[in-house]
């Protein structure tokens, strides 16, 4: 037993120095990264709209909000568009409070002057060819405030392919004039990672949306991917 416990011991030590010996060398990489931009006329828009009324009790705020609320949607049925493509949100009755000087003591308080009931509504818009008439139809119908508008894509999935084919081309032109540059040669991809960028098309601010000048140029929305690819390099 004695001698068996010496070999395992004996074992041990020759594994232990030999250890950082068979370890594997650190592979030579560098990182480098690619950005694709694809440019196409938008097949959708996305308007953000509001309404808002300010009265004296809270029921009455609601009950106005409300009945502006379905003649904005009345209003929008005329152009078909499709219940899943309108969403309601930010429902509130908020108090409004004004402040006033207490007789007695010439102090100032506070008190509730009035409530202000609002909903924001998001609308798809998918022809484009009507988006004059839509803005028009649902200013006239009720909605008092507009938070904006944005173009899109229906699917906007080949068109992302079709940039990231572009970023990983823009990251591989890269790798290689850096790789001729110091004389090294490239060898397998390592890792590949796409930044977590989303497309996001520019707005047009509420005040865009004056009766004068519908905004309804829809021109072009560029979506963009971005690419870091690690290459191991070998010595030429």
């Amino acid at each position: 037993m004695t001698f068996i416990k010496m070999n395992l011991l004996t074992i041990g030590l020759i594994a232990c120095l030999q250890g950082p010996a068979l370890a594997e060398a650190p592979v030579p990489q560098f990182s480098v990264s690619g950005t694709g931009t694809v440019a196409d006329a938008p097949d959708m828009a996305t308007i953000t709209l509001g309404v808002t009324y300010n009265e004296p009790t809270a029921g009455e705020a609601l009950k106005q909000m409300r009945a502006g609320s379905a003649a904005v949607f009345a209003s929008l049925e005329r152009f078909e568009i499709e219940a899943r493509d309108m969403q309601t949100s930010q429902l509130q009755v908020t108090p409004q409070w004004e402040r006033y000087k207490i007789r007695s003591s010439g102090a100032e308080g506070q008190k509730i002057s009035s409530y202000l009931a609002s909903n924001l509504l998001t609308v798809r818009v998918r022809d484009l060819d009507r988006l004059g008439e839509i803005l028009d139809a649902v200013s006239d119908s009720g909605a008092n405030r507009f938070h904006g508008l944005s173009f899109g894509f229906a699917e906007p999935g080949p068109l992302m392919d079709k940039a990231r084919d572009a970023a990983m081309k823009d990251a591989l032109r890269k790798a290689k004039i850096m790789a001729e540059a110091t004389g090294v040669k490239l060898g397998r991809v390592l890792t590949m990672n796409e930044a977590g960028r989303q497309p996001r098309p520019e707005m047009l601010q509420a005040e865009s949306f004056s009766r004068d000048a519908m905004p309804v140029a829809s021109g072009e929305v560029s979506l963009t991917a971005h690419f870091t690819i690690t290459y191991e390099l070998l010595n030429e």
